[in-house]
């Protein structure tokens, strides 16, 4: 699993806090309907209030050619239509340069590689947890 974790909790805490101030919103892109449901229970747990959810990456492609932008874009790997990898690359190339998480339950190492490279900020297993979403919302300023 590759991702990038505050190494002080109570800081992640108190980032999550302050970004939370600031009405963060995400995307959830996910095929399974279960998943993107506690997914977007986890995402509110730490004051993520403003959260879409769609099933496959070309939706998520379109709500950007909407205009709709997210801070954080939480998107799964394997998915019909289009897939997270090719999701993600089409994205790069259209300038989205706000935070994409990778989920997974793939095991295969090409295939993370694979995510890694079309442009993910990070990568967690499924399913995403409190501890993942802090990590991520404390490093927003990074990314």
């Amino acid at each position: 699993m590759e991702n990038r974790k505050s190494s002080n909790s109570s800081e992640a805490v108190n980032m999550v806090q302050n970004d939370a101030r600031k009405k963060l919103s995400a995307l959830i892109v996910d095929d399974d309907r279960i998943i993107r449901m506690i997914s977007k229970a986890t995402l509110k747990k730490v004051c993520i209030e403003e959260i879409e959810a769609v099933e496959n990456g070309q939706k998520a492609i379109d709500c950007h050619l909407e205009g709709k932008t997210f801070d954080i874009i939480v998107m799964d790997l394997d998915m019909p239509i289009k897939n997270g990898v090719q999701a993600t690359t089409e994205l790069r190339a259209m300038g989205v340069k706000n935070a994409i998480v990778g989920v997974t339950a793939a095991t295969s190492e090409k295939d993370k590689q694979d995510f890694i490279e079309a442009g993910i900020d990070c990568l967690f297993a499924k399913p995403l947890t409190v501890e993942m979403v802090q990590a991520v919302v404390s490093k927003l300023g990074d990314i």
